[in-house]
């Protein structure tokens, strides 16, 4: 897999994308569901499976109180997309300026300006740009205008009791040690890395 740290210091669009975007933290059962729905597109168009990830976290950045605490370290979250197949990851720095950029303005002069957009690939409760403002529904509409088919993965419940599977529930579980919950969320063990 390459990673790409900032599109905009790429000379070149990379071609035949196939994207899929998100921080992915934790790469737990949505996350895999949506990549390897990027990635089977991907392969069935015969181009690049593309995910882009922010670092730091979004909230992180805007409201830094309540930032969440990381499920993985950044290394971790690009080996798990390598491991679900994606071919190129993008770091993309996550500062104020680049959260001001309205839905459409992400779109027209971020992605497409270096990105050669054929489909997107993303979860249900996606949201992106200014306030948070776009969605799936966005995505489409915008899609549909500037030439780039999507696709929204519906909510993923974990076996067993059912459980919606996020991020948000996926932390709340390890908080409260429930291994065996968050094992069904991520569809593996939960692993940290740390030194000793």
């Amino acid at each position: 897999m390459r990673v790409v740290r900032h599109l905009a210091r790429r000379p070149e669009r990379l071609p035949g994308s196939v994207l899929t975007l998100g921080n992915f933290d934790g790469a737990h059962l949505g996350h895999q569901a949506i990549v390897r729905r990027a990635v089977a597109r991907a392969r069935e168009a015969k181009g690049l499976a593309v995910a882009l990830t922010f670092e730091p976290h979004p909230v992180a950045v805007l409201t830094p109180a309540r930032a969440p605490l990381m499920l993985q370290t950044l290394h971790d979250r690009l080996a798990s997309l390598a491991g679900l197949g994606v071919d190129v990851t993008v770091i993309q720095r996550f500062t104020r300026a680049f959260a001001a950029l309205d839905p459409e303005a992400f779109v027209r002069d971020f992605l497409l300006r270096h990105l050669e957009l054929e489909h997107v690939v993303v979860g249900y409760n996606v949201n992106f740009g200014r306030d948070r403002a776009g969605t799936s529904e966005t995505l489409r509409t915008l899609g549909a205008r500037l030439g780039f088919q999507v696709e929204v993965v519906g909510p993923v419940k974990a076996a067993g009791d059912g459980e919606q599977v996020s991020s948000t529930r996926l932390r709340a579980l390890l908080q409260a040690g429930d291994m065996p919950r968050a094992r069904a969320l991520l569809g593996r063990p939960y692993t940290l890395r740390g030194r000793g």
